[in-house]
């Protein structure tokens, strides 16, 4: 890997550690080898919106598909929570960005 491609991973993970500091991000890790949860089957997006109600969206390799039906958003939020429940709490997903930086960027 060359300095430039190195530099910039490091800038990232330090952009993210700093984000982190906001009061209105929360940031995850998702270990490798966490398996057992929903999000394996692709990614997952909640939409939530002042005044309507809200929508979930997937894609894969050759569709997307959105729904607003109150039981599928409510299943895909469900979903959603059984992801972030698999994730790293905030202060092991922080140190395991700076594990990650100091260890192969610095």
């Amino acid at each position: 890997m060359n300095r430039s491609c190195i530099g910039r991973l490091r800038d990232q993970l330090i952009k993210l550690e700093k984000l982190a500091e906001q009061t209105n991000i929360i940031l995850q890790v998702m270990p490798f080898n966490a398996t057992e949860h929903p999000g394996v089957e692709g990614p997952l997006r909640i939409l939530e919106f002042l005044e309507s109600p809200p929508i979930w969206y997937t894609e894969g390799w050759y569709s997307g598909r959105m729904a607003e039906t109150k039981a599928e958003v409510s299943s895909a939020m469900t979903c959603f929570d059984l992801i972030r429940a698999s994730a790293l709490p905030l202060s092991e997903s922080l140190r395991m960005i700076a594990q990650a930086r100091c260890s192969k960027y610095e």
